[in-house]
């Protein structure tokens, strides 16, 4: 289990490895793009992995030697609502590896 506390900027969004909010638009807390060029964010507008405080649940389970079944799930919701919009993220994965 891993619990994650991110502030909005501890971490430039480019650089942020952890749980995050699922954000795909490839916008920051700072700039968005729009039409091709960066356009000051609003806190309405603004975007990001930041911001959010979330968990994490991982289990492996090794079948055979040679077989791996691996299921994940994230969830994180905003941390502080006052600077960008209230969003939830939610994630669950799973895996089935075979090694030869």
């Amino acid at each position: 289990m891993n619990y994650q506390v991110a502030q909005a900027q501890c971490v430039p969004d480019f650089d942020m490895q952890g749980i995050g909010l699922g954000s795909t638009s490839n916008n920051g807390f700072y700039y968005n793009t729009v039409n091709g060029s960066l356009v000051p964010s609003t806190p309405s507008t603004t975007d990001g992995n930041g911001n959010f405080r979330g968990f994490e649940i991982t289990l492996q389970y090794l079948w055979t030697n040679n077989l791996n079944i691996f299921q994940q799930w994230k969830q994180s919701i905003s941390l502080d609502k006052d600077i960008a919009p209230f969003r939830r993220f939610k994630q669950y994965e799973i895996d089935i590896v075979y090694l030869f």
